[in-house]
């Protein structure tokens, strides 16, 4: 798997990217974990007919708050031994984003998370290629588009991705 291959796929599983019903707002989180429900019902991950019940914002929220704080912790320590390193940050974000980028999958499938899961599903494809996959999937949906549909697109990558690792 790598991120060629994997936008290949998204790309022929849906030829029209499914967008959002609604805005994003304050709700994003909300609101995308049911998008992402639906497209999971597509793949056949779940067989549920309604998403499980939880709190997807505060989930969604203290995820990116919890990985930017230690992403700018130590982005910060590096900037002390040399100030060019405070500009790592983004390689710290998604270092430590990393395990956590089946977060809203898992949580769909299971209504359970474990750090342990999602480590072994990355160590499925390899750290190193799961790092570079993130880091072009993350390029492609900070770019902005219509419709925000280059985070859509993502959005369905990791779940190809995902439904790939739970297979092997």
């Amino acid at each position: 798997m790598n991120y060629s291959v994997l936008m290949h796929r998204v790309d022929e599983k849906w030829p029209s990217i499914p967008l959002l019903d609604s805005g994003l707002g304050l709700n994003a989180f909300a609101t995308g974990a049911q998008w992402m429900f639906q497209r999971m019902q597509e793949l056949n991950l779940v067989k549920a007919n309604l998403a499980p019940n939880l709190p997807w914002n505060r989930i969604g929220y203290c995820k990116y708050a919890l990985v930017s704080l230690a992403a700018l912790g130590l982005s910060g320590a590096c900037g002390l031994i040399q100030p060019l390193l405070i500009l790592s940050f983004p390689i710290w974000f998604y270092l430590v984003e990393l395990p956590l980028v089946f977060l809203f999958p898992i949580l769909i499938q299971h209504k359970t998370f474990s750090i342990k899961q999602s480590v072994q599903l990355i160590q499925k494809t390899g750290f190193s290629t799961s790092f570079l996959i993130l880091i072009q999937l993350a390029a492609g949906m900070l770019i902005p588009s219509k419709n925000f549909h280059n985070w859509h697109k993502g959005c369905l990558a990791v779940l190809i991705w995902y439904e790939e690792v739970t297979a092997r």
